[in-house]
């Protein structure tokens, strides 16, 4: 007779709460997942929803996604992590909350904590991406004139807390409602 034991892919993808997953993310806003609701998908882990209460859109980011690989946990701790560092800074997307759920493998219901860190909510920035605006080509350069000035003042931003971005592409940059660039 031989048994085999199967770790539970949830487990590689839940952030406890109460460890501090690096940012102090017991001190970080929180909203329930039952108090968002899902608008649209954007891509497999990023999706437009409401907050309960709130007028607002926001950007719902999750942990898990379909094409999930353990490593992914890391990359979505060490965003969180970077994020949290900038707060507060303007021309990058700012954290609105971190999104907690009681966790899958608490024992007792009603006991104090156990709460795992699902994903976050950010800002959402209805003017589309740099590479939306790219294509668009609509004529209204006022804009444009800004954006390089915007964007290279939040990389002095990043450098300066030491942080590098590897990736950075049109789509990676959004246009906010005032018609300013910035990173997410």
């Amino acid at each position: 007779m031989s048994f085999t034991s199967e770790r539970d892919v949830q487990e590689d993808t839940a952030l406890p709460m109460d460890n501090d997953v690096g940012v102090g993310a017991k001190w970080l806003p929180t909203v329930a997942l039952s108090e968002i609701e899902e608008k649209a998908q954007i891509s497999s882990n990023v999706f437009l929803v409401t907050w309960n209460g709130r007028d607002e859109t926001f950007i719902y980011k999750t942990v898990e996604h379909p094409f999930y690989d353990q490593s992914h946990t890391a990359l979505f701790q060490q965003e969180l992590r970077n994020i949290v560092l900038l707060q507060g800074i303007r021309n990058i997307v700012q954290l609105v909350a971190v999104v907690k759920s009681p966790s899958p493998f608490k024992t007792a219901p009603l006991s104090e904590g156990g709460h795992v860190i699902l994903g976050m909510v950010l800002e959402y920035h209805p003017n589309g991406t740099l590479e939306d605006a790219i294509h668009r080509r609509d004529g209204k350069g006022t804009a444009w004139q800004a954006w390089p000035y915007q964007l290279a003042r939040a990389l002095l931003r990043l450098h300066d807390s030491f942080l590098t971005h590897m990736d950075i592409t049109p789509r990676k940059v959004i246009i906010d409602a005032a018609d300013e660039g910035s990173f997410h």
